[in-house]
């Protein structure tokens, strides 16, 4: 019998952390995500989608939800420039937002602390690789250490390690093109 529960407790054990972290609803976070946003890290199991020049080094100027969908508004760096863009995120039946940005993601929010930080994640499907992509949104132009060891501990959940991390704050060359 004790065997029996000990393999019971061990597979829901496996279970969770296969899952990561637990997200968040989505429409539930609708006001705490709306408003001004600063990209300060960004993490990946693919490098090159972080990377300068890669798809999703951008940088969140600010978010909105309305009827449950997230809108990103966006800065985009190119050259010496950035261009503004949005993106819209679906609500789904699920604890996730649909998005086709660079193939096909399935958004989750990790966390938010409203006044403070977000964590949101996405497993982006793109010419037949599945990468994971996380980022750590702050309110202000330098994350306090707190959002920063949050995002390192779900990023770990997550499977990617502190090298998969770059931190964007000394490198966000679109500052001066927000608005």
């Amino acid at each position: 019998m004790r065997l029996l529960l000990l393999a019971v407790v061990l597979v829901h054990g496996l279970q969770a952390q296969e899952k990561g972290p637990t997200p968040s609803p989505g429409p539930s976070h609708g006001r705490q995500l709306s408003g001004t946003w600063y990209t300060s890290s960004l993490a990946s199991n693919n490098s090159a989608l972080i990377a300068p020049g890669g798809p999703f080094r951008v940088f969140v100027n600010s978010m909105d939800v309305n009827d449950s969908n997230l809108t990103g508004h966006i800065l985009v760096p190119t050259g010496s420039r950035c261009y503004r863009s949005s993106l819209v995120a679906l609500k789904t039946d699920a604890e996730w937002f649909y998005l086709e940005f660079w193939g096909r993601n399935k958004l989750y929010v990790a966390d938010v602390v409203a006044d403070k930080f977000s964590v949101l994640y996405m497993i982006n499907e793109q010419e037949g690789v599945t990468s994971l992509v996380a980022g750590l949104f702050a309110r202000s132009p330098v994350a306090e250490q707190e959002s920063l060891d949050r995002f390192e501990s779900i990023c770990e959940d997550l499977g990617l390690g502190k090298e998969q991390i770059v931190f964007l704050e000394d490198t966000d060359r679109c500052q001066e093109f927000r608005a």
